[in-house]
Order: C-alpha cells, then structure tokens, then sequence
C-alpha cells in the first residue's frame, strides 16, 4: 500500500520530466538571439544668427589703421542707423588734409599749365605769321625782280649804250668839225695842233670808256645778275623751308602741349577721386546698422564648431576688407556643425534629428548638408529647428543626436 501512494506522487513528475525532454534523434531547435539596438550618434553644433547681415569695411583708399575707440558690446540690441563702433580718425583725417593740399597744387599748377600753354601757342602762331608774311614779300620781291627789274636794267642799259653811242658820235663830229675848220686855216697852226691832239684824246677816252661799260654791262647780265637772282631764289627758298619747319615744329609743339596737358588733367582727375575715395572711406568708418537687431562681435564664419567669434574691445585694432560685426535677428533658426567625409555614410542630407541644447529642453529638427566640402575635406551642416528657439543666444553649445 505504501509503495503504491510513493509511486502515485511521483507520476506527476515523471510525466513532466518526460514530456520535457528530447526524444531519441530528435535535435531542439536553437533559440532566436535578442535583437540589439545600435547606439545613436551625436555631432557638437553651435546655434548660428538668424539673419545675419554683415558690416565689413571696405575702403578704396585708406590702409591704415583701425583703432576702436568706442564700440558697442556683444549682444546690445540696435536700430537701423544707430552707430555700432568709433574709430580713430586722426590717421585718416591728416591723411585726407594731406591729399587736399596736393589737389590744390595740383589745380594752380594745371591752371598755371593752361595759361603758359595759351600763351606760347599764341606766340607760336603769331611767329609763324610774321614767318609766313616775310615768305609772302619775298615772293613778291623775287617775282617783281624777275618780271619787273630785269627788264628795268636791259633798258636803262640800252640807254646807256645809246647815250654812249651819242656821245661818241658827238665826238667823232666834233672832231670832223674841227678838221674842216683847220683846212680852211681859220686858227694858227698852234692852236689847231692842242684842239685836234684834245679832241682825238677825248675820242679815244669815250671809246674806251664805252667798251668798258659794255664790258661790264655784259658782265653784270651774264654773271652778277645771273648770281644775284640765284641768290634771290636761294634766299627765298630757304625762306620757305624754314617757314616750313617752324610750321611742322609748332604741330609737334603743339602735341606736345595737348600730351602735357592732358597729362595734368588726369592727374588732378587723379588727385580729384583720391580726395573723394578718402572721404568715403571716411564716411564708411561710421560704422551704422545696417537694420533693426542685435549686434554681434565677429565674422559669420566664426559661428560653427570649432571657431569662437572675436570679440571687439576699445584699443583693439580692427583689419580690413573682411567682416568685423553681424546685426542678427534676437532669436536662432539654426544650429550649424561639421561633418567629415566619413560621417556622410550615416549623416544624411534630410534626416531627422535632436537638439541637446546646453541646459535647453531639447529640439526636434531636420539636416541639410552642403554637397561641396570646404577646403580642408570637411563639410558644412546645420539643422532647420522645428520649434522656435528665440529664448536660445547665439552662440550656445549643442549636441546634434541622429538615430541609427
């Protein structure tokens, strides 16, 4: 009876034990392995200004310094036209009364170039005038010498060969007078010896005469006046070439007056714009807002991982041609981070993300990526928030969280 109620408890437990295990050849089939999710990844960002609008100064002459004598704090808020910064202007000022006193020197010195110019040109015209007036008498006086004293002189030659052939033909009848009247002994021998001897000696002497006016009257139309009209003509032309040349070297100087000039024009044209460019770099140097916001030290570069905007201080001395300040709306849009090449195999352009801001509640937002890398191989990114982030500063730290 006893074994029977042992062997009757017990009969539970075998049944279990045998249903419970694996028949004979019969192998359990393994147990599935719990899935396991993959750890989220984070990025640090950096909240960027909404609507940044940059003040940079640019000048177009000025390259000296830029030392801030006044400037407004990081975060003040502006109004359109409210100044942002002071600067020293003493530099730029001399500079500008420097450039004002050339532009002056070079004004009288261009009005003094312009008188003197109007002068010799006059001179010069007057010169050539008088040049061009002697060419024109000398042309007369060579065309009346040759159309009017040439034949002058034939004729009064022709006279003096005819006055000379009367004379000797007086003589000759002097003479023949004389003779008749000592053949019929009018006078004493003696005395028609000395009237015959006197009268052939003045023949003789009036034909000796003669032939030399002849020869000299053939001398003077073969030779002198021959000479004397080349020496006109040589006179004239030579006249005429210099009038020439001086008509050409008042063309060159007249060029060369225009050249220099013109020169002195764009010169004080030169002097002229840098006068103004000086005074609009000065006026550049105001430094207003541009519109309604806060101000913000630094370039807009400056606002990502990594970088920290410079801040302004008085004494601080500012570049060129690059941004100095923002005037931003109040609130943030945006958070801007980096990524590398790496990175894209997870990060993708429209994905969803979550801002951890630094002691912020965190925001859902979406990711945009720039498709072109900057030139280190890293590329830009920031996350359009889906919530507004007004109460948030520019500036804040963040953690960028992606799910897998």
């Amino acid at each position: 009876m006893r074994m029977n109620r042992l062997v009757a408890s017990l009969f539970p437990v075998l049944l279990v034990a045998a249903c419970s295990a694996p028949r004979a050849g019969v192998t359990a089939p393994p147990e599935a392995p719990t899935a396991v999710a993959a750890p989220a990844a984070t990025k640090p960002a950096i909240f960027a200004p909404a609507n940044a609008t940059a003040w940079s100064y640019w000048p177009e002459e000025w390259n000296g310094p830029l030392l801030i004598v006044e400037v407004l704090p990081h975060g003040a808020k502006v109004k359109q036209g409210d100044v942002l910064a002071r600067f020293d202007l003493r530099p730029l000022d001399e500079q500008i009364r420097s450039a004002d006193l050339e532009l002056k020197s070079a004004q009288i010195r261009h009005t003094g170039l312009v008188e003197r110019q109007r002068i010799d040109e006059e001179a010069a015209k007057s010169a050539l005038a008088v040049a061009r007036a002697a060419l024109a008498r000398t042309d007369r006086s060579l065309a009346a010498w040759k159309e009017s004293e040439l034949a002058f002189q034939r004729r009064g030659d022709e006279i003096d060969q005819r006055r000379e052939r009367s004379y000797i033909e007086d003589q000759q009848d002097e003479l023949g007078q004389l003779e008749e009247m000592y053949k019929r002994d009018e006078l004493v021998n003696g005395t028609e010896d000395i009237v015959l001897k006197r009268q052939k000696r003045a023949l003789l002497l009036a034909q000796d005469s003669t032939a030399l006016s002849r020869d000299r009257a053939k001398k003077r139309f073969e030779l002198d006046v021959v000479l004397d009209t080349e020496q006109r003509e040589e006179a004239r032309r030579t006249q005429a070439e210099a009038v020439d040349r001086q008509a050409r070297m008042e063309t060159i100087e007249g060029r060369s007056r225009a050249d220099a000039l013109q020169r002195s024009a764009e010169e004080l044209a030169d002097k002229e714009a840098r006068v103004a460019r000086l005074k609009r770099d000065r006026d550049a140097l105001a430094a207003k807002a541009p519109r309604d916001g806060v101000f913000l030290h630094g370039a807009s570069r400056d606002w990502r991982p990594g970088r920290t905007p410079a801040r302004i201080e008085r004494g601080s001395n500012l570049g060129a041609h690059t941004e100095l300040a923002l005037v931003a709306d109040a609130g943030v849009k945006e958070l801007r981070l980096e990524l590398s090449g790496a990175d894209l195999a997870r990060w993708k352009d429209g994905a969803r993300v979550t801002v951890r801001p630094q002691g912020g509640a965190q925001i859902p937002g979406k990711l945009r990526i720039d498709p072109w890398p900057r030139g280190d191989g890293n590329f830009d990114a920031w996350v359009e928030l889906d919530a507004s982030a007004d109460s948030i500063p520019a500036g804040t730290r963040a953690d960028v969280e992606i799910a897998s």
